[in-house]
């Protein structure tokens, strides 16, 4: 329920005793162009599929979550205290989120820059013209799709990354991080850290990955052509030449089926196989494992 207020006629402005509001443009006689609404109850408020070019939600001192998606919003501006935000589709072109945000979703709009307020733990900014991106030391989810980032420095507290098609050219991992889908870029190296779970880099120009021993490998589909490392915590590397064979039988699995590579000590094993000891040696001689490579794999 809305009571229109008698102000600047090109000026739109509501005041509203509701805890939540839904206004949706199904019924063709309502027309937002100017929007300003006034609540010190109004907790939840969604709006979606106005022609809507400035919202201003500045003086609903409760607001907690706000909704207004597929408008035509160039103009934003929220209550201090809000703590959830959806304004994905919209043609934003400039934002400062909140200091109480929580969680942005800003998705579709026209952004180019974007500085992730304090407490912001999610963020989703895909599908703008973002060209600088920063974050805060509590984000823990990010995802920054489809946009023109060159650049992004992790926080610690980062656990799950999608930066796809962007135009990184080098990404450093951060200890925590869990997920990192960064396919589509022009990323020539990657270090992974301990906590890694899952990796998906296809598309990219890498020339060398390096993984921790007890990454798992089982998980990674490869679909490109670069250099694998495997490490071994605390091991001296030794170079030596890899040998791909598919016609013998890894010791570990007795499977044939597959490629095998020949460790320094030559004996042969499937390469998701050996990287599940935890021993670092090797299982047949009990000699170190100091370093495996192989020239064809493929990434999720």
């Amino acid at each position: 329920m809305l009571y229109r207020q008698e102000t600047d006629p090109s000026i739109q402005e509501f005041i509203t005793p509701c805890t939540e509001l839904s206004l949706n443009a199904e019924h063709p006689e309502t027309i937002f162009t100017n929007l300003v609404i006034k609540s010190d109850k109004l907790r939840k408020l969604t709006i979606i599929n106005f022609d809507i070019t400035k919202l201003d939600v500045s003086k609903c001192t409760a607001l907690r979550s706000l909704t207004c998606t597929n408008n035509n919003i160039t103009e934003l501006i929220v209550n201090k205290n809000l703590k959830a935000l959806d304004c994905a589709n919209n043609k934003i072109t400039k934002f400062t989120p909140p200091e109480d945000l929580n969680q942005l979703i800003c998705s579709y709009n026209k952004l180019t820059t974007l500085i992730l307020s304090p407490n912001i733990i999610e963020a989703y900014c895909d599908y703008n013209a973002l060209k600088t991106l920063y974050l805060n030391p509590k984000i823990r989810i990010l995802n920054c799709n489809n946009n023109q980032l060159k650049n992004l420095n992790l926080n610690e507290q980062l656990l799950i990354l999608f930066c796809k098609r962007n135009l990184l050219s080098k990404i450093q991992l951060n200890s925590n991080l869990m997920e990192l889908h960064c396919a589509h870029n022009l990323i020539e190296s990657i270090k992974i850290n301990n906590s890694l779970r899952k990796l998906s880099c296809k598309n990219n120009k890498i020339i060398t990955l390096t993984l921790n021993h007890f990454f798992p490998h089982k998980k990674i589909l490869l679909k490109t052509d670069c250099e694998l490392i495997i490490i071994p915590q605390a091991a001296p590397f030794k170079n030596f030449t890899p040998t791909l064979n598919e016609e013998e039988t890894c010791p570990i699995c007795l499977e044939s089926e597959g490629q095998l590579i020949i460790t320094d000590c030559n004996h042969k094993f499937h390469l998701n196989c050996i990287t599940l000891i935890r021993n670092d040696k090797c299982p047949c001689c009990r000699q170190p494992i100091q370093q495996l490579r192989t020239k064809r794999f493929e990434l999720e």
